[in-house]
């Protein structure tokens, strides 16, 4: 087992290098750069509008668009510090002060969004790069208006986990307040259970990111392996480089520019991570998960393949219908052992994540 799983990681980090990733990374922290105040902008006002009204009035005037920005920049504050934080909280207000009339506003919003869904198209790229396809060149106009369509649908995915994210902590801080007079040490443990949301909430993003935009054919149990694992590397992962710049010299030696290069440090290392456990997904969705994995529709190989992957062979008659047959080579390790290194790896990278995050929140 221990085999497999080393054999796994040597692989995932094979892949990386072989694709470049850091220069993937680079691209995406460059269009990171000039896109972070419109989609916090872009995020605040569609929470913003999910929330009014009843649900406005239930759970209070936390979740206004002025209140979600807010709560995004203190966020981001976190794993860059307060200075980096407020670059961006100017960068924002200075984008919504240049709304003047109702057809700078149009404007306004058709650049927001065509630089939000430009992001989310360059992670597309990205994700081809690693999975090693292209869109169709057949696919003509049509095919571009849904890869925009896609990247707005990305956007209120986050939106929707954004707002389940406000919603659950708002409910958290209800019970804690709740248990202080009955149970005083609960408060001890709501770093931790913070932790847990964020967890959960990242790795659905991460798996919605996976099945919306990878341009391959993956199953759900891929999906969410991979989901998973990539959300505790990004969990970890981040927490180490706002460790690094918190106790670096990168803000002084840059000068009036060191909290911008905080902020592009971030991006470019988080994005890493991101694209580490995106080819973690594909190494074991090919290798050692479905294995099922080859272009969707509207897709090619952007580099052919050989042979592409076959489907498992039809059970023999008189086998029970759906059942893959036994694995009966020499040595070969039972079906529910063949997920037990990855299980392990997972349990205990979740339970250090559970540590660290809890103590850094």
């Amino acid at each position: 087992m221990l085999k497999r799983f080393f054999n796994l990681l040597k692989d995932t980090v094979d892949a990386w290098s072989a694709d470049k990733a850091s220069r993937q990374a680079a691209a995406l922290a460059y269009y990171s750069i000039f896109t972070i105040a419109p989609f916090i902008v872009l995020l605040s006002v569609l929470v913003g509008q999910v929330v009014r009204g009843q649900i406005a009035a239930q759970l209070g005037p936390q979740l206004t668009p002025e209140q979600v920005q807010q709560e995004l920049i203190d966020q981001i504050g976190e794993f860059v510090g307060p200075e980096s934080a407020a670059i961006i909280a100017d960068l924002v207000v200075n984008l919504q002060q240049q709304q003047t009339g109702p057809l700078t506003t149009i404007a306004s919003v058709g650049i927001i969004l065509f630089a939000v869904t430009g992001l989310i198209g360059q992670l597309q790229t990205s994700l081809d790069i690693i999975w090693n396809v292209a869109p169709d060149p057949a696919r003509g106009v049509l095919g571009v208006v849904i890869d925009r369509f896609l990247a707005f649908a990305l956007v209120l995915v986050i939106g929707g986990l954004l707002l389940l994210t406000l919603v659950l902590r708002t409910f958290l801080t209800a019970i804690n307040t709740l248990l202080a007079d009955y149970l005083p040490e609960s408060a001890r443990f709501l770093p931790y259970v913070d932790f847990l949301v964020f967890f959960l909430v990242i790795t659905i993003l991460f798996a919605m990111v996976y099945k919306i935009l990878t341009r391959v054919s993956i199953s759900w149990r891929d999906v969410w392996i991979g989901a998973a694992v990539t959300s505790l590397l990004f969990n970890l992962g981040t927490t180490g480089i706002s460790f690094y710049l918190g106790n670096s010299s990168i803000t002084s030696a840059y000068g009036a520019a060191g909290s911008f290069v905080v902020i592009l440090v971030w991006i470019y290392y988080s994005a890493q991570i991101f694209l580490l456990g995106a080819e973690f997904t594909k190494v074991y969705a090919s290798q050692y998960g479905s294995r099922l994995v080859v272009p969707a529709g509207g897709a090619i190989y952007r580099i052919p393949v050989a042979s592409a992957p076959l489907p498992p062979p039809a059970p023999p008659p008189g086998s029970p219908a759906g059942l893959a047959p036994a694995d009966t080579r020499p040595g070969a390790s039972p079906n529910y052992l063949r997920h037990a290194p990855w299980l392990v790896s997972l349990a205990i990278s979740f339970v250090l994540g559970l540590l660290v995050g809890g103590e850094r929140r």
